[in-house]
């Protein structure tokens, strides 16, 4: 499930295993729960690439959020 796999990806980048984590494609309102999900925690996330295939990438990087 998409919201699982987010969640892995955000404790991953909490507990230091991976700067950056990239999930796969989603639309547009799960990546926006995925963002939501990302700043609850004060990580970045940003969408990236072309509808189908847009996607997130959560960090620590810096403090601002793409949505979409």
């Amino acid at each position: 499930p998409p919201l699982q796999e987010t969640a892995d990806a955000i404790a991953v980048v909490l507990n230091g295993g991976e700067g950056e984590v990239e999930l796969p494609p989603q639309n547009a309102f799960i990546r926006r729960l995925q963002h939501q999900m990302a700043q609850r925690y004060n990580l970045t996330s940003r969408s990236h690439g072309r509808e189908p295939h847009r996607r997130v990438r959560i960090s620590r990087d810096g403090d601002e959020a793409w949505f979409s």
